[in-house]
């Protein structure tokens, strides 16, 4: 499998990905494994979905998010992950987010959706 990073920025601002690095550590044509790194805050959450996007559009519908090195203070970044996830399903794909904290799990469970809790 191809080692890949993937550092985009839709908005060309580089202010809101300051410590922020989504990569892409395995893929394949149907499944792909992500890593989110540094502090995940609104501003920087298209940064996520950007990749998950062309992941989705390069075919592949198995996506894994590992979230066990990102800070997530924010509850509106919660709600992104919460809409990603569905975002993603409406695709025809399935997100699962790895080594998520305790305010991510509780959001997951309330929306009715798969986590995996941190071990």
């Amino acid at each position: 499998m191809a080692q890949l990073a993937s550092r985009t920025n839709p908005s060309g601002d580089p202010a809101p990905f300051v410590g922020l690095e989504v990569a892409t550590l395995n893929a394949d044509t149907l499944r792909a494994s992500l890593r989110v790194t540094g502090t995940l805050v609104p501003a920087g959450a298209g940064l996520l979905t950007s990749v998950l996007r062309t992941h989705i559009a390069g075919g592949r519908r198995y996506l894994r998010v590992d979230l066990a090195q990102a800070r997530i203070d924010d509850p509106a970044i919660i709600e992104a992950l919460v809409d990603a996830r569905h975002a993603v399903a409406a695709l025809g794909g399935m997100l699962v987010f790895e080594n998520a904290g305790p305010r991510v799990v509780d959001a997951m469970r309330q929306a009715s959706l798969f986590v995996r809790a941190d071990t």
